[in-house]
């Protein structure tokens, strides 16, 4: 066996951080956000899943999608600042950018929920951000910046496709399987031999559950390629 789970779970982290560092950007670009995204969106992803490991890492074997990660991480980080009312008068700003992009995601899922692969995890998870986020936004629009807030909701809607392009997700197990070796091959030309690479020799388990978990062939061939030796799959 080689080490797929680890490589997967560092990748779905890096995955959702992605996200929600996407979100933060928009959200500074309109003047709501001063920090740091890409640290800040670490910051938000590492917590959830150092807090509930279990959930996020496939044991109870679903994983959620990113953008239902991303979500519960945005929500997580609204009930932290909202617990401390201290933190609220000092950094409204953060906690407006926090639900915005919170409600980006909801407004993305609710347009084009159908194409994503959300399970029954998924949707478990979504209701508990979305009760934070419905209790949370009604203090926002309660405050004196509401109009700030409402221009930079117009500007996401017009960053919808920052947040997650579109993907072809109609693909069966032996497609995908297919793609990905295509994908491993011309990034590995050198480890072809008679048209075989040797990655074609592991077991399939990780490939069906990084199909199962929506990983796109071409950035699993990347990280497989970067992280495996042929000895990982030889012992």
């Amino acid at each position: 066996m080689w080490p797929f789970s680890g490589i997967i779970n560092t990748y779905k982290k890096s995955e959702a951080a992605v996200v929600v560092q996407k979100l933060l950007e928009i959200q500074a670009n309109a003047g709501l956000f001063d920090k740091d995204c890409g640290a800040y969106a670490g910051v938000l992803v590492d917590a959830i899943w150092s807090a509930k490991p279990a959930i996020f890492n496939g044991s109870f074997g679903q994983r959620p999608f990113k953008l239902t990660v991303a979500a519960t991480a945005l929500a997580n980080g609204l009930s932290h600042i909202s617990g401390h009312t201290s933190q609220v008068r000092s950094d409204t700003s953060t906690r407006d950018a926090l639900v915005l992009s919170l409600g980006n995601i909801f407004l993305e899922i609710e347009t084009n929920g159908q194409l994503y692969p959300l399970n029954s995890l998924d949707h478990q998870l979504l209701e508990s951000a979305m009760a934070t986020y419905i209790e949370i936004s009604e203090e926002v629009t309660n405050t004196s910046g509401a109009e700030e807030i409402i221009e930079a909701v117009s500007v996401a809607k017009q960053n919808e496709n920052a947040i997650e392009p579109k993907q072809d997700i109609d693909l069966n197990f032996e497609e995908y399987k297919k793609r990905y070796f295509e994908e491993v091959k011309r990034q590995d030309p050198d480890s072809v031999v008679e048209g075989m690479h040797w990655l074609e020799f592991a077991d399939e388990e990780g490939t069906k559950r990084a199909y199962g978990d929506g990983v796109d062939p071409k950035k699993l061939a990347e990280i497989v390629l970067s992280s495996t030796k042929i000895t990982d799959i030889n012992g």
